[in-house]
């Protein structure tokens, strides 16, 4: 059966075959910088029911601002710029980047990310985005979206090196944490209240009569924190996006799990 041509489910099937699988599309290996045959790529999608001409094929690749695929009209081949699961040898020359870059993830993983860092797991690059809403819209993808900013020039200037494919996605091997700028970028709630600073004579808050001050940062909450006379009350840090508590131990905050079960809806306050 003939499938409807559109351009964004075509842009998806290309993309799986040119990434992560050639064999969808029967491409077999694909050459060196990721390229196939466009002669191959119709016939493959020929077999998967799709009716469609080289032009319509040119307008899938050109489809959406991400820009995932390129075509050669000289050589008349047909790639993926990056994010390939496969093993192909890709060329791209290091790139001094700007100050800061950016991750899209989801809430959900973004613990592990600032304890391990970023990885690039299945791909051979992490991807880092040079602006905030193409990183937001790609931890969206995942879940709730969360952003972590990194400090690229410092990375550069240490010695790290980074790519820019020919569609604006920066490319590098590993984010270690102590690159990590200000954590996570504030996107749904206003930035200065999503660090709460508690202060109560329980050993948890009982409620938001306890809400000494908030912060837009870790550093400037733990400075609010331990400031505050820990000799007569528990002082607690809660961070409203990564629904994450700190307990203030020898003046310092020290992380622990999840939030007091006496906060209900942080989104009363944030």
């Amino acid at each position: 059966m003939s499938r409807t041509y559109l351009p964004k489910d075509l842009s998806r099937a290309l993309t799986k075959a040119l990434r992560h699988q050639p064999s969808y599309l029967s491409l077999g290996a694909l050459d060196e910088g990721g390229w196939a045959s466009l002669d191959l790529v119709l016939a493959g999608l020929k077999s998967k029911g799709w009716s469609v001409t080289r032009e319509q094929v040119a307008e899938a690749a050109a489809h959406g601002p991400k820009r995932r695929l390129q075509i050669c009209l000289v050589t008349d081949r047909i790639r993926a710029m990056q994010g390939h699961s496969i093993d192909v040898p890709m060329h791209f020359k290091p790139e001094e980047p700007p100050k800061e870059l950016y991750h899209g993830t989801s809430r959900q993983t973004l613990p592990k990310i600032m304890t391990s860092g970023i990885c690039k797991m299945e791909r051979q690059y992490v991807h880092l985005s040079a602006d905030l809403e193409t990183a937001r819209s790609v931890g969206a993808r995942h879940g709730t979206p969360a952003v972590v900013t990194v400090d690229a020039r410092r990375m550069w200037n240490n010695g790290e090196l980074l790519y820019l494919a020919d569609n604006g996605v920066w490319l590098v091997d590993y984010v270690h944490p102590n690159y990590f700028k200000d954590h996570v970028v504030p996107l749904t709630t206003g930035a200065m209240k999503r660090f709460l600073v508690f202060s109560s004579e329980h050993y948890y808050p009982e409620g938001y009569e306890d809400l000494v001050g908030h912060a837009s940062s870790l550093a400037a909450a733990e400075r609010h924190a331990i400031s505050l006379d820990t000799r007569t009350a528990s002082v607690i840090v809660v961070d409203t996006h990564l629904r994450t508590t700190y307990f203030v131990q020898d003046r310092a905050l020290v992380m622990s799990t999840g939030i007091p079960h006496e906060i209900l809806d942080l989104d009363d306050v944030t």
